[in-house]
């Protein structure tokens, strides 16, 4: 039997998501809130969280033992596959480099699969921050953000047939696909 972690506990104890859902909900609310707290760049004051910097290092993964609402078991096309099982590592730092000024950056390499193939990307992210308006009274603090991040890999290639509207593909090869975005964001504090 493989090991059970987290919400799959659920299955083993016949426990509703729903109930499960409204536990977490309950205790959620008696912590304090805030929006993604090791994504520094969401506040024009990042020092206030982060005095120096920060350097995380982090997995996530889905597979059917995490699956607690059995949405892959629920789809005859997906049951008993792989499809939707995701592994992901990253690394991801930020750094002050002066008075109201912060770098940061990140790598990603995650594996993402479908009924039959598996998919390796990689991801990354730099971002800069400057902070030209200091917090005085009623009036916040107020930063510019510029950010670009983007993935690639060096081939996409299914193994099966692919279906699209209108046709059947017997293979599908996407050679080096990326992508790449900017961003620019004005943040009050």
């Amino acid at each position: 039997m493989q090991p059970h972690f987290g919400f799959s506990l659920a299955r083993q104890f016949k426990v509703s998501a729903a109930r499960l859902m409204a536990v977490a909900g309950v205790m959620g609310s008696m912590l304090p809130v805030m929006a993604a707290p090791l994504d520094v760049f969401l506040t024009a004051t990042p020092e206030q969280t982060t005095p120096r910097g920060y350097l995380e290092l982090g997995t996530d993964h889905m597979n059917e033992s995490l699956d607690v609402f059995n949405v892959r078991e629920n789809d005859p096309l997906t049951a008993g596959t792989k499809a939707g099982d995701y592994h992901g590592g990253y690394l991801t730092g930020a750094l002050r480099v002066g008075e109201g000024k912060w770098l940061s950056g990140g790598l990603w390499q995650r594996t993402v699969s479908s009924t039959s193939d598996s998919f390796d990307y990689t991801g990354w992210q730099l971002s800069g921050l400057y902070r030209f308006l200091e917090p005085a009274g009623n009036v916040p603090a107020m930063a510019m953000c510029l950010s670009a991040w983007g993935n690639f890999a060096s081939s996409t290639e299914s193994t099966s047939a692919v279906v699209v509207p209108g046709a059947r593909l017997n293979t599908v090869k996407i050679t080096d696909p990326s992508d790449r975005q900017l961003q620019a964001d004005v943040i009050g504090t």
